[in-house]
């Protein structure tokens, strides 16, 4: 009777580890997705009627102020409006410090936009 509910016990245990397991896995995927993305449109940047005639950060030439702004967070994705973007500070080295994805907008072609 005693091993009984040793193992009893034992498999009561294991179905909570492997429950409050789940629970995390489920919450760190939740919270991994509350992803921001931000649109970013230089003084140089000839613009696209969408999304850039309203980026989150207008007329920035320097995308290193965006990377170091305090709304944007790891995970964050920064979509590039055409133009040219300096490195800032650092010469001709732009320091990304965050795990951010940095994409050109969709409707540009590749020579549209520097950094």
């Amino acid at each position: 009777m005693k091993w009984l509910r040793i193992g009893g016990m034992a498999a009561l245990a294991g179905a909570l580890a492997i429950g409050l397991a789940l629970s995390l896995g489920l919450w760190g995927g939740w919270t991994a997705s509350a992803q921001d993305t931000f649109v970013v449109n230089s003084d140089a940047g000839t613009g696209d009627p969408a999304p850039c005639n309203a980026p989150d950060f207008p007329s920035v030439s320097d995308i290193e102020t965006v990377i170091e702004d305090t709304d944007v967070a790891n995970g964050d994705t920064l979509v590039l409006c055409p133009g040219t973007y300096t490195a800032g500070a650092a010469a001709g080295a732009v320091e990304v410090d965050k795990k951010l994805t940095i994409q050109g907008l969709a409707s540009a072609d590749r020579d549209q936009i520097v950094i």
